[in-house]
This record gives C-alpha cells, structure tokens and sequence, in this order.
C-alpha cells in the first residue's frame, strides 16, 4: 500500500510535469509560429526596402555627375552675374552718351556757322 501510494503520488507528479512541458511547448510553438510571421515580414519588408534601392540607383544620377552639374550651374551663375554688371555698366555708359549727345545738338543749335566750322575742324584734326 505504501508502495502503491508512492507510485500514484508519482504518477500525480509525472502528469503535472506533462502538463507543465504540454503548456511550454504550447507556448513555444506559438513564440515559433510569431517569430516565423515576423520573419517573414521582414523579409517582405526587406525585399520592398531592396526594390526601391534598386530603382533609386537605376533612376538617379551618380554623385560625380551631380557634381559635375552643379559645378556646371555655378560656373553659368557666375556669368551671369558678369553679364548684368556689364549690361547695367553698358546702361549707365549709354545714358551718359545720350546726355552728352543732347548737349552737344543743344551747344550746336546755339552756334553760327563759322563757329561750326571751327568745331568741325577741332574734332577732325581730333580724329
């Protein structure tokens, strides 16, 4: 009878350990079954992240070309800027001509013919 009773208390025990071990298993298999979904996940993920870096390449221009463009573009901004520091150096020379223009039609109006000839000789013997 003690032996019996061991022997039930030991099958008691055996069945509690089994269902502790049953519930673990249980419990790792769905860590398993999550853990497989995430990996799987990430894979996709990795596989999107891949595709688009791929097309990024494919599609963009390489940084030596870049370079190249923008060494391009500031070397165009610099004429430019020489191109309107002369147009605006041009503008004022032209307005000053214009002026000098107008007084010198004005200073001739005022002028007798004999006077004229006398400029008309002074800007020859100039040129």
């Amino acid at each position: 009878s003690v032996v019996w009773k061991k022997q039930a208390e030991h099958a008691r025990d055996l069945e509690v350990r089994n269902e502790q071990l049953a519930a673990q298993y249980a419990y790792s298999q769905k860590e398993l079954s999550d853990a497989k979904k995430e990996i799987g996940r990430l894979q996709a993920q990795l596989l999107a992240v891949e595709e688009e870096e791929r097309k990024r390449r494919e599609s963009s221009i390489s940084p030596k070309t870049l370079q190249f463009l923008r060494d391009q573009l500031a070397e165009a901004n610099e004429k430019l800027k020489t191109l309107r520091a002369k147009e605006r150096r041009w503008g004022d020379e032209r307005t000053a001509l214009e002026a000098q223009v107008k007084r010198l039609k004005f200073e001739l109006q005022k002028k007798n013919p004999s006077q004229l000839r006398l400029m008309e000789m002074e800007v020859q013997n100039e040129l």
